[in-house]
């Protein structure tokens, strides 16, 4: 078996390639680092190519300009606290499900730690509430999909933007009735250091004890989310927030994402979704007064086609506010650039980290010397002081007052 190309860098590992080839000479199998890359058996291969036609990468869209930028949250509380941010997903959905359509996202289940499913009722779509922190393969749903549009009924999908543009090369022609969210994404961790901590370290067996897995658990804050596991044995649940669960840690400061992550290419809006959306983490700098400690969404509306998905109820019925693509740009850097390469990355793969130290050096390499601290909270300061002193200046300007 040979490497299809230099794919560590580019490959998103959506396996379109794998399920297309017409000689099945296509497998993912896992490198040093734990990420799942195909591998092509030459001597089966007739070099027909399709596995370039459908690969999402190959066929990664030009940037773009969003039509409309909004900070947005669902008027329903409880619904906010199930969600990652402010619940514009599950108004979204309804929208679909109210015209009697199907909405594609991903789940937790009893045979998988996540995967992607369908919903065709509210109950199935509180489901896909809340993000999911591991990797997942969006082909085995894609005929699931075709299926659907084949009624005519509006078809909402939901996912990471390489899995929707996966999705586009799959379709060929996308429908009026389809609609595309994608999701402003940090990153996939990789498939070894996902599996080594949820089912070695932490024991997961969703399908014998019924536990529950919340990758963003709200009980102490939005901005200090957790990991939970919820099992019906309370001496086994599990806790742990941002601040202290490694996992957490690891993937929010990149330490062990997909290396192809690092130069996503379907960052400035390339993968062809009608809306993106995120968490609005700078709202309190920019916009104090929508502030809710349950979370607030930011929405970018890409298409006309997007645009009319924000017209439908319930999703018209979201508390919304106009913002500037600055305030993107400042609130979420994800929807521009892919996150940044950590140049402890290589500590992370298979041979180096095992369940038995893997606290230990997650720990260990997250540790942030004083000086290196005191730095990132002065240049967060100028920052800061910048961005107000620019805003006067403005406000001045529009006045018709002098400013130096």
């Amino acid at each position: 078996m040979t490497a299809m190309r230099k794919l560590r860098n580019i490959c998103c590992g959506c396996e379109s390639c794998v399920v297309h080839c017409p000689r099945h000479c296509i497998r993912m199998q896992m490198d040093v680092s734990g990420d799942r890359y195909p591998y092509v058996d030459g001597s089966l291969c007739i070099h027909c190519h399709q596995c370039e036609r459908v690969c999402p990468v190959e066929g990664s869209a030009a940037e773009r300009r969003p039509l409309q930028i909004l900070a947005g949250k669902n008027r329903e509380p409880e619904i906010r606290k199930q969600s990652s941010s402010g619940g514009v997903f599950s108004s979204f959905g309804e929208a679909i499900i109210r015209r009697h359509g199907v909405v594609f996202g991903v789940i937790t289940s009893n045979d998988a730690i996540a995967r992607y499913a369908s919903a065709k009722n509210l109950a199935e779509l509180s489901e896909m509430r809340g993000s999911k922190y591991y990797p997942v393969s969006p082909v085995p749903i894609f005929p699931e999909v075709q299926s659907a549009l084949k009624t005519g009924k509006p078809v909402l999908f939901v996912g990471v933007p390489c899995h929707i543009a996966a999705l586009r090369r799959f379709l060929k022609e996308i429908p009026n009735h389809l609609y595309l969210v994608d999701l402003i994404c940090h990153g996939m961790p990789s498939s070894y250091i996902a599996d080594l901590y949820f089912h070695q370290i932490r024991k997961v067996d969703l399908n014998k004890n019924h536990e529950k897995i919340f990758f963003r658990d709200k009980r102490k804050g939005w901005k200090n989310y957790a990991l939970s596991i919820v099992s019906p044995n309370a001496a086994d649940q599990y806790f742990g927030t941002i601040k202290k669960d490694p996992f957490l840690r690891g993937f929010a400061q990149g330490l062990f994402l997909r290396e192809d992550c690092f130069s996503c290419p379907f960052k400035g809006f390339r993968s062809g979704s009608d809306i993106t959306m995120g968490d609005f983490w700078g709202v309190r700098r920019t916009r104090a007064a929508f502030e809710d400690p349950l979370g607030v969404s930011i929405l970018t509306v890409n298409t006309q086609k997007g645009g009319q998905l924000l017209q439908m109820e319930p999703a018209s019925k979201l508390e919304t506010i106009v913002l500037t693509e600055a305030e993107l740009q400042s609130s979420n850097p994800n929807v521009w650039q892919p996150a940044p390469r950590p140049a402890s990355r290589d500590e992370f793969t298979t041979e180096k980290i095992t369940a038995s130290n893997f606290s230990t050096v997650v720990e260990k390499t997250l540790h942030v010397p004083m000086l290196r601290f005191l730095k990132k909270q002065i240049k967060s300061a100028i920052s800061n002081m910048l961005f107000y002193l620019h805003i006067f200046h403005c406000i001045q300007y529009l006045k018709g007052g002098k400013t130096r």
